[in-house]
């Protein structure tokens, strides 16, 4: 009688230290294979909308992060000399020399790429304690000192792209020691002294007439101050009032024509230099750098020059401020010394710049590919365990 004979399952007798799968293994093996290499082809996909993400680039910062460098020396020490800001390069004029009677007629040229100076146009005559304004690629010397004249109505212009000086129509009255500024394609004359005390006058000129007008003087008469342009009106600052320095500043609105009062500096100065930069209004002179806050309206104090000096030429090129030339020491003497104010780096929330392509979505997509075919090779490494003992036990037949 044929006995029909039926089978357990268990492991491979012919193979009996042969592995096979766990399915506890298998089961969690399979969702790790296929949850993490989804879940960075998820993220690799997501990124594809984001892939130009700007960032944040650095620009000049606030003043805290500025500091001082010290640049090329003048040729010539010089103080109470014109000092202007045409054709990407800054001029100094003028001024006196060593002795303070000696004036001088030199020229010199500052380019800012190379930090070099060189020599420029000679002046008509040696001069000094003048009003400098640019407009354009022209630089307009008003009145000043002047051989034995304490005070002269010369005025005078530089064409800086030939080289070539013209004289112009005089001011209406000598001065000296007033200050010059442009606004608007006027050249305005502020102050100064007639050689006999300071006056309020307020001279304007306008170039394409070659003609002075007199506008609405200063409210309060004065020499030896300094003029910025700053929010689209004149900030007169400082001078000597009284035979004193003083800390008064009036402003004057071309629009209305009229002068208001402004916020007092923390300190009287005379004699010295004044420019705009970043936003706010920078006078420097001996040991003390003042700065007016519009957003706070008010003057506060930052780093000072590291030459203590006065009668130095101060201007703004592109993002640097240049303190140059003046005098100082015990006894004075002129300097040749130039420092430049830098700002530091500071990131502005609104000063964002696409950089680059992220790719990271692509970089995710080939890191999940690579993922998937390695679990699955050490799947195939430990998601098999060898057989019991009781799996190598023979199989019985079963009758």
């Amino acid at each position: 009688m044929a006995r029909e004979q039926s089978t357990i399952e268990g492991p491979d007798l012919q193979h009996p230290g042969a592995r096979r799968w766990s399915p506890r293994l298998g089961r969690f093996g399979a969702l790790l294979t296929l949850l993490i290499p989804l879940a960075m082809l998820v993220v690799g996909w997501m990124s594809r909308d984001i892939a130009n993400l700007p960032v944040p680039q650095t620009r000049p910062g606030r003043l805290p992060d500025a500091h001082w460098e010290a640049k090329s020396t003048l040729a010539t020490p010089r103080d109470d000399f014109g000092l202007a800001v045409a054709g990407d390069r800054l001029w100094a004029i003028g001024g006196t020399g060593g002795d303070r009677g000696a004036r001088l007629d030199s020229t010199e040229t500052y380019d800012p790429a190379t930090d070099s100076w060189n020599g420029g146009p000679t002046l008509p005559n040696g001069r000094s304690l003048f009003g400098t304004a640019a407009l354009g690629d022209t630089i307009y010397l008003l009145g000043g000192s002047s051989g034995a004249e304490s005070a002269v109505s010369d005025v005078d212009a530089l064409d800086t792209r030939t080289g070539q000086w013209r004289a112009l129509a005089p001011l209406p009255t000598a001065l000296a020691g007033s200050a010059a500024i442009e606004l608007g394609g006027t050249i305005y004359a502020l102050g100064g002294t007639n050689g006999t005390g300071p006056v309020s006058t307020v001279y304007a000129y306008t170039a394409t007439t070659n003609a002075w007008r007199e506008v609405a003087p200063l409210p309060t008469a004065r020499h030896g101050l300094a003029a910025v342009v700053f929010n689209g009106k004149i900030y007169a600052l400082g001078g000597t009032v009284d035979g004193a320095p003083s800390k008064v500043v009036e402003i004057f609105d071309p629009a209305s024509g009229g002068w208001t009062g402004g916020i007092p500096m923390l300190g009287p100065m005379s004699n010295f230099g004044a420019a705009a930069f970043n936003g706010r209004i920078h006078a420097m002179s001996q040991g003390v750098h003042q700065v007016f806050d519009p957003r706070a309206n008010k003057w506060v104090t930052e780093s000072p020059m590291p030459t203590v000096r006065q009668g130095q030429g101060v201007a703004t090129l592109g993002d640097t401020i240049y303190a140059i030339g003046g005098r100082g020491g015990e006894p004075p003497v002129t300097v040749a010394q130039v420092e430049a104010y830098l700002p530091g780096e500071a990131v502005e929330p609104d000063n964002f710049q696409v950089t680059g392509v992220n790719r990271g979505g692509a970089i995710a997509v080939v890191a999940g590919l690579i993922l998937t075919f390695t679990l699955m090779g050490v799947m195939l490494r430990v998601g098999r365990r060898r057989p019991t003992p009781d799996d190598e036990q023979p199989e019985e037949a079963v009758r």
